[in-house]
């Protein structure tokens, strides 16, 4: 059963259940002169977007972001999508 809009908390353990290799998906990670700040998404799985003061800060945010995007598919039954780009570091 699908339960959009449906909050519940997650904890810390719970999301260190996803291991990083199953974080094996493509990051863009860029300046944006509009936010001041980096900005890092995932284009694989919607919405999964994070920022941070540094290039190191918006990686790390992003890691946490995709373990919760790949949470709430769980939660929902959903399968994690397969990764559709090659991963490619600048």
């Amino acid at each position: 059963m699908r339960r959009h809009g449906v909050r519940r908390e997650v904890t810390e353990q719970q999301l260190s259940a996803i291991t990083d290799a199953e974080l094996h998906y493509a990051v863009i990670i860029a300046w944006s002169d509009e936010d001041q700040a980096y900005v890092a998404r995932v284009p694989d799985l919607p919405g999964c977007t994070a920022d941070g003061p540094t290039y190191e800060a918006a990686a790390a945010q992003i890691r946490q972001a995709m373990r919760l995007w790949l949470w709430a598919a769980k939660d929902r039954g959903e399968p994690a999508p397969e990764p559709r780009q090659a991963f490619v570091a600048a």
